[in-house]
């Protein structure tokens, strides 16, 4: 009995490390990879409002743009955004650039994205734009949602 026991102990404490590694790796887990594209995301956004009078002072911008960032990684990150689709269509690439040069590091990672990568971001950002706007003026949200993919877990270590 303590045998089995045994065991049954054994599999259960080897389960979500048999879960993790079952899940194929891709840099779009990674989570600077999701800040810089949340970055981007935030600037095309932050831009697009400047242009329409909406925020006038470099300041409401720059305010602004940290909240749109932050907005979309949570989007980002969680269950239903379009990282699992994302990790399918570009795998585990290794880029080269130097970790410490913000400028190179985005080049590289915007470099894996194609054209129908692009068009999936697009079309989930139209997508979720409304709810983000709605969770800015509620000011209920932070950097990661309630519901994170599992594929976000599996190859990041979390607070």
């Amino acid at each position: 009995m303590r045998f089995l026991f045994s065991i049954c102990l054994a599999a259960l404490l080897s389960m979500p490390a048999f879960a993790a590694d079952a899940l194929p790796r891709s840099i779009v887990y990674e989570d600077r990879f999701i800040w810089t594209l949340a970055s981007r995301l935030s600037d095309d956004l932050v831009e697009f409002q400047k242009r329409h009078g909406i925020l006038k002072t470099v300041q409401e911008q720059g305010e602004m743009g940290m909240q749109y960032e932050i907005l979309f990684h949570n989007y980002l990150a969680r269950c239903d955004g379009p990282l699992p689709e994302l990790a399918k269509r570009i795998g585990d690439v290794k880029i080269s650039a130097p970790e410490n040069d913000p400028e190179r590091l985005s080049a590289a990672y915007f470099s894996v994205l194609d054209q129908t990568s692009w068009n999936t971001i697009n079309q989930w950002r139209s997508a979720i734009l409304l709810s983000l706007m709605d969770s800015l003026a509620s000011g209920k949200y932070s950097y990661f949602p309630e519901c994170i993919t599992p594929g976000f877990l599996a190859q990041n270590d979390m607070p």
